[in-house]
């Protein structure tokens, strides 16, 4: 049996105890990726040692290497295009408690706001970035109405906000992982974004700042009402509890 008492308030002046966090949070570890010269000198290795043509010309890997033209010949980190290197979270705790003999009470509230690594369009009139809020409340009161008597009454409830693309993020990773950095750039001079297929979405940058957000509310809210009655009327120690 596990049992669980939350903080409850102690008999004197009210005490108030603030406490404020904040963070910063970035990947534990990522995969390095090569750039695209390099992508393409590995490529026409690894064909030419099997006895097959090269897929670059070295007109086309030194275009690359000097980005004379990078919406033809682009070089894209798509890792760098979609992730900042850090992202934040807050948490700020305020809480009071005190009482006399005969009734005692504990209030918390709490609020915790976390923002993730995405990085977002400046243009989009939405918010796609990851991010979560939630706001705590935990209450409880301990009243003697009689000397053998104890009434505890606790309230403990959270309301909680997430916002995230609306690209499901595995396949954010998954396509930023696979494209390779010379296929396309990330959007072309006139401001139209570049895909390779026309039937959907493959561009990374674009599933994760074109496709929309989604925004949910959570809550949840518990009670209990416990009354102990003493019974030392009928052996020392002895008493009864409903909640």
């Amino acid at each position: 049996v596990i049992i669980i008492n939350t903080k409850s308030g102690s008999p004197g002046k009210p005490k108030f105890n603030v406490r404020y966090n904040e963070a910063v949070t970035r990947f534990t570890k990522i995969p390095e990726f090569v750039d695209g010269v390099t992508y393409m000198e590995l490529s026409n290795e690894a064909l030419t040692t099997r006895g097959y043509q090269p897929r670059y010309s070295a007109e086309a890997i030194e275009a690359t290497r000097t980005q004379s033209d990078p919406y033809l010949y682009p070089d894209v980190n798509w890792y760098d295009e979609i992730f900042n290197d850090f992202g934040s979270n807050r948490t700020l705790n305020l809480n009071i408690n005190g009482g006399n003999d005969l009734t005692t009470y504990y209030v918390s509230t709490s609020y915790f706001d976390e923002k993730g690594l995405y990085k977002t369009d400046d243009l989009a009139k939405y918010d796609a970035q990851v991010r979560f809020k939630r706001y705590n409340l935990t209450s409880n009161l301990n009243v003697k109405p009689f000397r053998t008597t104890t009434v505890k009454l606790g309230i403990q409830g959270y309301l909680a906000n997430v916002n995230y693309p609306g690209s499901n993020s595995s396949d954010i990773f998954e396509k930023a992982f696979f494209m390779t950095p010379i296929l396309h750039p990330v959007r072309y001079e006139d401001g139209r974004i570049a895909d390779a297929a026309t039937s959907s979405v493959q561009n990374p940058w674009a599933l994760l700042t074109q496709t929309g957000y989604a925004n949910q509310w959570k809550n949840q809210l518990f009670s209990n009402l416990r009354v102990i009655q003493e019974l030392d009327f009928i052996t020392k120690g002895l008493s009864a509890t409903g909640m």
